[in-house]
């Protein structure tokens, strides 16, 4: 039996067997994967601390061929922080869920772990809106999976832009679009332009007032919902607060 040595986050915890744990993890070099963390549910459990949803770590892992075991864990960061904010808290499970079934197992996934890490970094923190950070997180997410949005033309026939700027399942679109779109301002698309220049993690750097962050909110669903067929159950849990 081999073992590996990753740097990952859990995506999903999964109580097993008595005491043992399946976690879902998102590593560096070795992709999504998912691991079994035996004991973990006993007390003083040496993989407890690591062994929790968001908690990102240093792994040990035995490589039995057809399954992976955690030898051994060293927490690096738990950002527990998440738990005292009821909407920091629901963005992170919305992260940590896309990230899960968007990502195919063993699929390199490098770029979307540091997204993710610098993501659940800066809803732990604070001080910028939670909103903002989720749609920063949303349009990167769709650059590194290589479905980056048209936001320069018209996706439908490649020209200029009307006055009044349309959204649809491929991006910017013009009058000659007649399926489904929403109205973005042109401070939403400049915010969009921002967020795909710059590099991790400057992309929340911005500022944008609540009603252009709920046009590019609903910009996004729309093209996630175009390329995606899944089903984002963490959403639910944001219907009782403002998404915008």
């Amino acid at each position: 039996m081999s073992s590996i040595q990753t740097r990952g986050a859990v995506l999903r915890v999964r109580n097993t067997g008595e005491a043992d744990t399946q976690l879902t993890l998102l590593t560096k070099n070795y992709g999504k994967i998912i691991v079994t963390a035996r004991g973990a549910r006993k007390p003083h459990s040496k993989f407890m601390a690591g062994a929790q949803l968001f908690t990102y770590s240093d792994f040990i892992i035995y490589d039995g061929g057809r399954f992976y075991s955690v030898a051994q864990v060293d927490l690096i960061e738990n950002f527990f922080a998440l738990r005292d904010d009821y909407t920091r808290l629901c963005l992170a499970q919305y992260f940590v869920e896309v990230c899960d079934k968007t990502t195919p197992l063993n699929a390199p996934c490098d770029e979307l772990l540091h997204l993710l890490i610098i993501s659940l970094s800066a809803l732990s923190k604070g001080g910028r809106s939670p909103y903002l950070i989720a749609r920063a997180f949303e349009m990167k997410f769709f650059q590194f999976n290589g479905i980056t949005p048209e936001i320069t033309r018209c996706a439908e026939c490649g020209g200029a832009l009307a006055r009044s700027i349309r959204f649809g399942a491929e991006g910017t679109v013009c009058e000659c679009y007649k399926r489904p779109a929403v109205h973005v301002s042109s401070a939403a698309l400049a915010a969009f332009r921002y967020i795909l220049s710059v590099e991790l993690p400057d992309i929340f750097k911005f500022t944008v007032d609540p009603e252009t962050l709920n046009e590019m909110k609903n910009a996004l669903s729309l093209f996630f919902k175009a390329h995606f067929d899944v089903s984002i159950n963490s959403l639910s849990m944001l219907d009782s607060t403002t998404i915008g």
